[in-house]
């Protein structure tokens, strides 16, 4: 998967589960441009993200997974190890 393909997939997966238009997540999203992205919503956007992808993800790197780019830099870096 290339990271085109990992953007589109997140987007797609935040919309869902931060319950949003897809329109409303764009390639730099925040949890501070995103008003509907709280703590508990980071969660289960973590979550969705282990089950659809089948990875996991340790506690540091979902401490930093605050953005779309870092998420998508991370999930790269899970699908190439």
């Amino acid at each position: 998967m290339n990271e085109a393909e990992i953007q589109d997939k997140v987007c797609a997966l935040m919309a869902v589960v931060l319950e949003v238009n897809a329109n409303e997540i764009a390639a730099d999203s925040s949890m501070d441009s995103v008003a509907a992205w709280d703590s508990l919503k980071h969660m289960k956007l973590i979550m969705a993200l282990e089950q659809e992808l089948d990875i996991e993800f340790d506690d540091e790197e979902i401490v930093d997974m605050l953005s779309v780019p870092l998420i998508v830099l991370t999930v790269k870096a899970k699908l190439a190890a």
